[in-house]
């Protein structure tokens, strides 16, 4: 293996660990912007429909 074969994987890897974290980085962030500004878009819509305590679910039944 000749000096450049062993600079260029040594490169490489560098490249790629940068690549890596400049891409999680990036990631984050906007994943964070998202949930800042939109805090309700990843849960669930019927948390957020008004209980009535006069009406069983009608997922209950009786047995």
């Amino acid at each position: 293996m000749s000096l450049t074969d062993r600079s260029n994987v040594f490169l490489r890897s560098n490249i790629s660990y940068m690549n890596l974290i400049i891409g999680f980085t990036i990631t984050t962030f906007l994943f964070l912007i998202i949930i800042i500004q939109y805090p309700y878009i990843f849960r669930d819509p019927d948390n957020f429909t008004l209980a009535n305590p006069l009406v069983t679910p009608t997922h209950i039944q009786p047995e």
